[in-house]
């Protein structure tokens, strides 16, 4: 079984402004992810430390930050509506290491066609 957390104490989860423009809000939240991703390498000791997955939740995504594989630990991302995937405690290694390879395959796939990827969010082209 493995562990899910919160982000280490320091690093806060930007709260949605609404009296911000919606690019400066996508801009914080993108900054705070890139804190959590370093955290995660600095002290994860697996190739794998520091990447996100995410799970389709309700009308959102409950999205991870992998820190170790043995033992499973994941850094839940509590942004939007802060969804969680009621499984991730379960997820083993195998089934982490299968995501993040399909995941990349994927994305190499739309990549080459000038496509979205799954790791880039509608929100971001949105004019």
């Amino acid at each position: 079984m493995g562990k899910v957390y919160d982000p280490p104490k320091g690093i806060e989860a930007p709260k949605w402004d609404h009296k911000l423009p919606r690019e400066e809000n996508i801009a914080r939240e993108h900054a705070f992810v890139e804190q959590v991703k370093a955290w995660a390498k600095e002290h994860g000791k697996w190739p794998e430390a520091g990447e996100e997955i995410s799970f389709g939740v309700a009308d959102g995504d409950a999205r991870y930050i992998i820190v170790s594989l043995a033992p499973v630990v994941l850094m839940h991302l509590p942004l939007g509506d802060a969804y969680q995937y009621p499984f991730a405690h379960r997820l083993t290694a195998k089934d982490i290491r299968g995501m993040l390879a399909l995941h990349h395959k994927v994305a190499a796939v739309l990549h080459k066609r000038g496509s979205l990827t799954r790791s880039a969010r509608y929100s971001d082209y949105q004019q």
